[in-house]
């Protein structure tokens, strides 16, 4: 399962990276939205973990709305530490999406995760043959 973190601060990034290294999954990290976008959209990944406010030319929205046209079934976290009405309504009108406020618990993060990585893991996904 591959996850891909967008994340301005190092130690966060940092922290998020080793976590889900640990928990057994493939993980790249990102610093900008625009940097995220060059790389996922040839991979796009199971989950993305996002920061609502980071650097790029593209917004997170935006950046959420590309990649899930190119996996429909990614699992989105948002994180923030401010929940605008703006991240509201992406969480609520994707059932894919779910919203931790910063500061992130760990354990929440990967409770969030688990029911992408137990349907990664039962053998069953978008590539496999009808």
């Amino acid at each position: 399962m591959l996850a891909a973190i967008l994340e301005d601060d190092v130690l966060i990034s940092e922290a998020l990276l080793e976590l889900l290294e640990n928990s057994g999954m493939e993980v790249r990290s990102y610093g900008s939205t625009d940097s995220a976008f060059a790389e996922c959209s040839q991979r796009p990944p199971d989950v993305l973990i996002a920061d609502w406010c980071v650097p790029g030319d593209v917004s997170t929205a935006r950046l959420v709305s590309l990649l899930s046209q190119l996996n429909p079934a990614m699992r989105v976290i948002l994180t923030s530490g401010q929940k605008t009405v703006e991240l509201t309504t992406l969480v609520a009108s994707n059932p894919l999406a779910s919203f931790i406020p910063k500061p992130i618990s760990f354990e929440s993060l990967l409770e969030v995760i688990k029911p992408s990585r137990e349907y990664q893991t039962s053998g069953i996904s978008d590539s496999a043959p009808a």
